[in-house]
C-alpha cells in the first residue's frame, strides 16, 4: 500500500512539473507574440491609422456644413 501510494505521489509530481513546463512555455510564447504584435503595431499599424485618421479628418473637412 505505501509503495502505490508513493508510485502516486512520484505521478502526480511529474503531472505537476509537466504542467509547470505548460504554464511556461505558454507565458513565453504569449511574451514573443506580445512582443511582436507591438513591433508590427508600431512599425506597420500607426503609420496606416495616422494616414486613415488624415484621410478621414480630410473627408470630414471637405464635406458641406450646411448638411
Amino acid at each position: 500500500m505505501e509503495l502505490e501510494y508513493q508510485g502516486k505521489a512520484a505521478v502526480s509530481r511529474m503531472e505537476c512539473l509537466e504542467q509547470h513546463h505548460l504554464l511556461w512555455c505558454l507565458s513565453y510564447l504569449t511574451a514573443k507574440l506580445s512582443r511582436t504584435a507591438s513591433c508590427i503595431t508600431r512599425v506597420y499599424l500607426s503609420p496606416l491609422a495616422t494616414r486613415i485618421s488624415k484621410i478621414l479628418v480630410g473627408k470630414v473637412r471637405t464635406l458641406p456644413s450646411g448638411s
